[in-house]
This record gives structure tokens, C-alpha cells and sequence, in this order.
């Protein structure tokens, strides 16, 4: 009871003091001992505990009240204002989606022969957001590579600057030995891995090659055109039934979401669609037929002292073509394999220009060979009968449509006299003969 009584007798008791705030007792007795501390200990401060003024006070708790504020309304524009741009965020980087590698559409000839081949590849390629950010580090991982696939540091660094991708392909078809080591060191390398890709390998290149066409990588133009179908590093038709089937034989991959946790370690996976290869063609080439007219062709080409000449083969029912031969040719497989470069400069600078289909892309003169054509169209429209007949006398005169005092004239090689159709075609393809036996004698004569 005494001791209550002595403390509220203690908190009634107050000091005045020159700051304008009231001293508690207790605060007197706290300073005394200190002040003893201070002869015990030698320090020679000495000093009243002092206490915060009201407007210490006040600017804390506004500056408190003020951040509060602050805090909401940023969380209120991240939560309400800005909720889908983060959401949007927050799922992509909590989910990866991978293609799922499929398979282009192969190509047959009428007797089912295969004459195209997919073959798997192996890409080196940086994922640039597994890279480390430290420029020490990048520097040493970069002079790793480059000596493991033999290719210049300073190349390797402008070529992953100056790719706008998330992706870069490094590398592409690694031989045996290249692949090997990488796939001993590829965790020492944090950012780059190994891909399996597909390339074209085409059997009987040089026979088919103009008829078949080539791939080549995808440009990026190509790939904002078709973000879903093809990825950075798919092959396209450049040439041939390649690019003209492109749509039919192009693959459409499936995709494969990867689930993350806020470190970036997948935790699960799941398939979102399957992927579906391209589908195949049946030609209606015959591939024997293809090697004997090239080999006829060749040896035409050699007697006549020629190097460039093209034949196609057709069937009259349907219109199919039974063979595409065009002379000089190429090697298709080059373009997917990507790595013999001097044949591939050897092959672009050729003055012969092998890459030209000379069956579709040529520009020749009809000749002779349109005259049978002229005449059976004459014959179903009822223009002349077979029996018709008409005197030539070695020439053709042609009226000027404009001026009638212009006056054209045609030499035939030779009198023909009264002629129907059938005696015209006929000294038509005599006619032709003798302009081969002509052509061959010449020949003959420059061999000589």
C-alpha cells in the first residue's frame, strides 16, 4: 500500500525544465546514476535525456501516414488498373511453350520409289534468356564454344547481337565429333543446348534435282507470316515440287506447355496439341524413264557439241509428266546440308548457270513442232477438211493490214505444189531431218 502510494505521489512530482516539457522523477534518478557512471567510467559528457519535440513528432507520423498512402495507391493501380498487363506477365513467365518437332511430307514416284528422305540434324542454338547476365561470364562461355565448334569469338558475339530473337542458332548440321563434345560440356555452357532437327536428303540428286526443287532456312519475313506453322529454324521449299507443294507437304508442329515455379524449375508439362507431319506426294514420274532420257540427252548434247538442253516427257491421257529433264544439273543436297560452302560458291558462279530449269524457265521458239497443233485445231473447229487442198509455189504472200501498197513475202525451202494436210506434215518432219542432219554435220565439221 505504501509502495503504491510512493509511486503516485512520484508521478504527481514533475521537474520544469527550460525545453517546456515536464521531467518525470524517475528520468532525475536515471540521470544521477548515469552521472556516477560517467566519474566511474572517465567520460567527461554530460548530458540530460532530452525528449523529441511535438513537431519531430508530427513530421515523423505525416512522412509515416504519407508512405502508407503511397504504398495503397500503388497497389491499387498494380491490382486494379494495371491487373491484365501483369497477368499477362505472370503467365508467361510462369509457362514455356515448346514446339513439337514433326516431320515433312516425303515424295514418291509412280511406282512408289521414294526420291526424298528426311535425315535427322543436330542445331547448336542460345536461348538467350538462360544466358548469364555477367559480361565475365558470357566472355568465357563464348570462347568455349568457339573453339569447341571452330568457329571466330568475335563472329559469335556479333551474331548473337545482332539477333533480334530470343533464339539464336549458333550452329546447324554438327558433324559426329562437334556433337560429342558438346553433348559432354553442354551444362558447363548455361544458355545453350542441342537441338534435332530434320533436313532433306534427296537419292539420285542430280537426276531430279530441277524436277524436286530444294529447302532452305526460313527467312524472317516467311516466319511473321506464319508464326504458328514454322519456327526460326525450319527448313522451306526454295525450288521445284518443294516450293510449289509447300503447303501440303509443310509439317504442322504440336506444342508442349512446360509449367514453372518462381525460380524458373519446371514442375510439370503438358501436351496442348500433338504434331501432325506433312503429307506426301505420288508423282506421276517415272524415275527409270527420268535416267534414260537424261542419259540420251547427254549424249545428244555431246555429239552436237552442246552443254545445255531440256527434255520433258508427257502423257497425252492425262496431261502427267513422266519425266523433267534439264541439262546441265545440280546437287539439291547441298542446300540442306549447309556446310560445303565452296560448292555452293562454285556452284552459284557457274557460267553454265545449272540452277536454271530449262523445261519451265527457258524461252525457245516454237519451230515445226507447233505446226501438227495449228493443224488439228484447223480440223476441230471445221476451218478445212483433210482433203482440202492448196498449190504452193515455195512462198507466202502477207497483206499489210494498214497499208495495202506493203506487200510481205514469205520463202518456203522449197515448191511444194498442190499439197492437203496429211502431204504437209509429212514433208514437214522431212523437212525437220534434214535441218538435224544439217545441224550434226556442222558438228562433225567443228570436231574436225
Amino acid at each position: 500500500m505504501f509502495e503504491f502510494r510512493l509511486l503516485k505521489e512520484r508521478r504527481t512530482r514533475k521537474v520544469k525544465t527550460r525545453f517546456k516539457e515536464d521531467i518525470e522523477p524517475q528520468e532525475i534518478f536515471l540521470d544521477n546514476l548515469a552521472k556516477k557512471k560517467e566519474v566511474i567510467l572517465g567520460i567527461s559528457e554530460k548530458k540530460f535525456e532530452v525528449p523529441l519535440s511535438k513537431k519531430i513528432l508530427q513530421g515523423v507520423l505525416f512522412s509515416f501516414i504519407i508512405i502508407i498512402l503511397l504504398f495503397f495507391a500503388k497497389t491499387f493501380q498494380f491490382q486494379v488498373f494495371e491487373n491484365n498487363k501483369f497477368l499477362a506477365k505472370a503467365q508467361k513467365n510462369k509457362f514455356i511453350i515448346h514446339s513439337m518437332q514433326a516431320a515433312r511430307g516425303v515424295i514418291y514416284d509412280s511406282k512408289g520409289e521414294q526420291l526424298v528422305f528426311n535425315k535427322p540434324s543436330f542445331d547448336l542454338v542460345l536461348d538467350k534468356r538462360n544466358f548469364p547476365k555477367s559480361d565475365t561470364e558470357k566472355i568465357k562461355i563464348l570462347k568455349g564454344v568457339s573453339e569447341i565448334i571452330k568457329k571466330g569469338f568475335e563472329d559469335l558475339e556479333n551474331k548473337i547481337s545482332q539477333e533480334q530473337n530470343q533464339k539464336v542458332l549458333i550452329s546447324e548440321n554438327l558433324d559426329h565429333q562437334t556433337l560429342i563434345l558438346l553433348k559432354t560440356k553442354i551444362d558447363e555452357l548455361p544458355g545453350f543446348q542441342i537441338e534435332q532437327n530434320l533436313i532433306r536428303e534427296y537419292r539420285d540428286s542430280k537426276s531430279f534435282s530441277h524436277l524436286l526443287g530444294y529447302t532452305g532456312r526460313i527467312s524472317a519475313e516467311e516466319l511473321k507470316e506464319n508464326p504458328e506453322v514454322y519456327s526460326g529454324f525450319d527448313y522451306v521449299g526454295r525450288d521445284g515440287l518443294e516450293r510449289s507443294y509447300e503447303e501440303i507437304l509443310r509439317k504442322d508442329p504440336g506444342k508442349l506447355q512446360i509449367k514453372r515455379d518462381a525460380f524458373g524449375n519446371p514442375i510439370s508439362s503438358e501436351i496442348i496439341s500433338l504434331p501432325e507431319p506433312g503429307e506426301s506426294l505420288v508423282l506421276w514420274l517415272d524415275s527409270e524413264f527420268q535416267k534414260k532420257i537424261e542419259e540420251v540427252l547427254k549424249n545428244t548434247l555431246e555429239n552436237i557439241g552442246a552443254k545445255k538442253g531440256a527434255a520433258v516427257a508427257l502423257n497425252p491421257k492425262n496431261g502427267g509428266v513422266i519425266s523433267l529433264v534439264s541439262l546441265p544439273s545440280f546437287d539439291n543436297n547441298l542446300f540442306s546440308k549447309g556446310a560445303d560452302l565452296e560448292a555452293l560458291r562454285d556452284l552459284l558462279s557457274n557460267p553454265q548457270e545449272p540452277l536454271v530449269n530449262r523445261a519451265t524457265s527457258g524461252l525457245y521458239s516454237t519451230g515445226s513442232t507447233i505446226k501438227p497443233l495449228v493443224a488439228a485445231a484447223a480440223l476441230e473447229e471445221k476451218i478445212i477438211s483433210p482433203t482440202k487442198k492448196i498449190n504452193c509455189q515455195g512462198k507466202i504472200i502477207i497483206p499489210h493490214p494498214y497499208d495495202p501498197e506493203v506487200i510481205n513475202e514469205k520463202n518456203d525451202w522449197r515448191v511444194h505444189g498442190w499439197t492437203d494436210l496429211r502431204k504437209a506434215i509429212a514433208e514437214m518432219f522431212i523437212f525437220i531431218q534434214l535441218e538435224e542432219a544439217m545441224k550434226n554435220k556442222k558438228a562433225l565439221v567443228l570436231q574436225k
